[in-house]
């Protein structure tokens, strides 16, 4: 059964709604950092398949050594199986369609203020861009990697459940060696891939805020004067990365939150039309009708049949 909204939860508040904690337990405190085998995921996870959409405050994967699940990750639906690796980035809208009950492998959850802190930088993820919000999330892992990255996630598991005075700082930095490790198995997407420098950095800070703190109400110039830059500047960096004005992406964005509301949530279309800040119903079905062809109302029974 579907929500009439998408909460967004840290660690714990999904603990509390969706899990069973003894199956989570670690050492380590929930909101920085949590690994799970997903042998256990049948007995964590208290609530019928597919579970409810959330966006969480931090960010995850999960990597499957056997059996099968479905993921979806805003709009897309992921099919994994042995050998798959999924990315999801805080505050992407997630959702578990489905898991097998053989599945086997790792579920890791933390915090990059975790991270930062513990390794004293700020911006710990900025050499891997699949973490970044327009990167695959999906890939295929080769097989001769795969009990080197499975010994190495049960060396993180095994620590965050015992009482090494430095567990935080090995796991951390075990963390960090898997990506490291991952990093040229897994090539970026031609968008994070483009042109280098400052206009790529400030386009990936402009795409990051619009995915992770999208609010409708917030203009290029309101955007540009988080990033520093005037709004000129920020849309012919943007225009040069992405090959579209800020507006449009913008736009792109508002999209997609309304086809998640639509597809994930029971909400009433008057509800979605305010929470995406049009004046009325008339605008809202105005602007998805010009975008995709269809009204909101048909596109949501599109969806329903389908599924």
């Amino acid at each position: 059964m579907r929500e009439s909204f998408i909460p967004v939860l840290d660690n714990r508040a999904f603990l509390n709604r969706f899990g069973e904690s003894s199956a989570f337990f670690s050492t380590i405190d929930f909101s920085h950092f949590t690994i799970v085998p997903l042998e256990n995921s049948w007995a964590a996870l208290q609530h019928p398949f597919p579970m409810p959409a959330v966006r969480s405050t931090n960010h995850d994967f999960i990597f499957i050594t056997g059996g099968t699940t479905t993921r979806m990750r805003g709009m897309d639906t992921f099919e994994l199986d042995r050998g798959k690796i999924l990315f999801m980035p805080a505050y992407q809208v997630s959702r578990v369609m489905s898991m097998s009950r053989d599945i086997s492998g790792f579920f890791v959850n933390f915090s990059e203020h975790f991270l930062a802190e513990k390794l004293q930088q700020k911006q710990p993820l900025a050499p891997f861009a699949f973490w970044q919000a327009q990167a695959p999330a999906m890939w295929n892992m080769p097989p001769e990697k795969m009990l080197d990255w499975s010994n190495a996630l049960q060396r993180m598991l095994d620590l965050s459940r015992n009482s090494h005075p430095d567990r935080e700082f090995l796991v951390v930095h075990l963390l960090l060696t898997f990506f490291y490790d991952i990093k040229p198995f897994i090539q970026p997407s031609t968008r994070v891939g483009g042109p280098a420098g400052s206009a790529a950095q400030l386009a990936e800070g402009f795409n990051k805020m619009l995915s992770e703190q999208f609010d409708p109400k917030k203009s290029v110039a309101d955007y540009a004067a988080l990033l520093h830059v005037s709004p000129n500047h920020l849309n012919k960096c943007v225009r040069k990365v992405l090959g579209k004005t800020c507006s449009e992406s913008i736009a792109e964005q508002r999209l997609l939150e309304a086809k998640m509301l639509l597809r994930q949530t029971t909400a009433p279309l008057g509800n979605i039309a305010d929470q995406l800040g049009f004046a009325d119903l008339t605008h809202f079905g105005r602007f998805f009708r010009q975008k995709t062809g269809y009204n909101p109302s048909d596109f949501r029974k599109v969806i329903d049949f389908a599924e």
